[in-house]
């Protein structure tokens, strides 16, 4: 009785992590294709604006060598099964949420990189790296309004 419920209780636990690992491998799919949409976005963006080509390539290096590790680590590691897996399913798991994390920095980043390459590429580079753009703009505003109201405490 106890050996059938080991047995048992052994393939109830293998088809779990088997159904874990497929939700966690269909995240970092969906995970990766948008990280490549937003890049190639800003790709596109900075066709057209030479100037935005430099951050471009900055994300772009930033980013590849960190998807290649995780990918490489996916392959190598994570989806290893039979006599020569190295770790047990609940350290397989730790590492699929470690990957998962560092996939939902790197979207964060490239979703950031395409956000900021759009505004920059609408308003302008140079306004949008103008941080002081809008208190400029208050302190001309306050100025014409110091002398407007001179005038009338002139009168």
């Amino acid at each position: 009785m106890v050996a059938a419920q080991t047995i048992i209780y052994n393939s109830l636990s293998n088809v779990n992590s088997a159904l874990k690992d497929g939700l966690a491998i269909k995240n970092i799919t969906a995970m990766t294709s948008d990280i490549i949409y937003y890049l190639g976005k800003t790709a596109e963006i900075a066709r057209n604006d030479p100037a935005l080509l430099l951050f471009v390539s900055q994300y772009q290096n930033y980013i590849g060598p960190h998807i290649t590790a995780l990918v490489s680590d996916i392959s190598g590691f994570v989806l290893k099964e039979g006599d020569n897996m190295l770790a047990d399913y609940n350290a397989r798991d730790q590492l699929l949420r470690k990957i998962i994390q560092q996939l939902q920095i790197i979207d964060g980043l490239a979703y950031g990189a395409w956000s900021a390459m759009h505004w920059a590429a609408e308003r302008g580079v140079l306004a949008s790296a103008n941080p002081f753009a809008k208190w400029i703009n208050k302190d001309k505003n306050f100025a014409a309004q110091i002398i407007s109201n001179a005038k009338f405490l002139r009168q």
